[in-house]
């Protein structure tokens, strides 16, 4: 009897059960390795959770002030800081758009754009942006397209000259300073779509200063800023910005014959939201496993 046969057979099995061992050990060091970076990452987050908080806390010990207790607090939104706030265009596409809203989108891309643009091509832009918005947003609801899909990329105009100076805008410059008029800003994130539910064109409490001087003009603006500063060191004040009716007030005391303040106003978002919590990030450069976590309120 030949046990040639016999014997590689149960080599070959030997081999294929041994192979098979190898495989799942390397799995479970895998998983082990996978495991204990994961471990360690997670102790580093909360040793730097740590560190965070008790320099918070420090910094906050040496804030309070030991006498007066009752000491005006510092307004506790104060965003006049952010570069640009997105201009809804939802509105400018709708059959009965209010003359403003043209004339607000015309002066934000001159704010923008006005540096590496003329007046002229900005202006015959704005107006093939928006017709030819308004028959591209019609053929997406008739192809029922969901609103939230839809990208201002797309409603790009026909015109050669105003779609030349749309893919400029588009792109915009990799840092810009429009306080200096240094670069300028992708037009998606100076202009945005929401839904037709919500009307308001722009976040009032987020508006730079340059903003507020575009749509306002300078003499207001100004006067805007002046009363926020007066205001912001107010006991219990939860906000450095005008509230609607307060701007209301002060625009119909100082500046009574402003044009179109009854329907500039409307289209105003006042809300102050909520604040973004802040987070801490850490990584291990090894596995790349990632962690993140909120930092505790001081």
């Amino acid at each position: 009897m030949n046990t040639l046969p016999f014997v590689a057979i149960v080599l070959i099995l030997l081999a294929g059960f041994s192979y098979r061992a190898l495989g799942t050990a390397k799995i479970s060091q895998k998983e082990t390795s996978v495991l204990l970076s994961y471990l360690h990452t997670e102790k580093k987050l909360l040793n730097a959770l740590h560190t965070s908080a008790y320099k918070k806390l420090a910094k906050a010990k040496k804030k309070t002030p030991s006498i007066n207790k009752s000491s005006s607090k510092s307004p506790k939104h104060t965003p006049r800081k952010n570069p640009l706030s997105p201009m809804n265009l939802t509105p400018l596409f709708e059959p009965s758009c209010p003359e403003i809203v043209s004339s607000l989108f015309v002066k934000l891309l001159k704010l923008y754009y006005e540096q590496y643009s003329t007046q002229a091509d900005l202006k015959k832009f704005a107006i093939d942006f928006t017709l030819h918005g308004k028959q591209t947003l019609q053929e997406f609801a008739q192809k029922k397209v969901p609103f939230a899909d839809i990208k201002l990329s797309k409603l790009y105009p026909h015109s050669p000259v105003s779609r030349q100076l749309f893919y400029k805008m588009l792109k915009g410059t990799h840092l810009y300073d429009l306080q200096r008029k240094e670069g300028y800003p992708p037009f998606e994130e100076a202009f945005c779509l929401k839904e037709k539910s919500f009307s308001k064109l722009l976040h009032f409490p987020s508006l730079s200063p340059g903003m507020l001087r575009s749509i306002f003009g300078e003499e207001i603006a100004a006067s805007i800023l002046d009363k926020e500063a007066s205001l912001s060191t107010q006991e219990g004040r939860s906000s450095a910005t005008l509230s609607e009716h307060e701007l209301l007030n002060h625009l119909h005391e100082h500046f009574p014959t402003m044009k179109n303040l009854e329907t500039l106003i409307p289209l105003l978002d006042f809300s102050l939201g909520k604040k973004r919590k802040e987070k801490m990030v850490v990584q291990d450069m090894t596995t790349y496993i990632q962690i993140e976590k909120e930092l505790p309120k001081i």
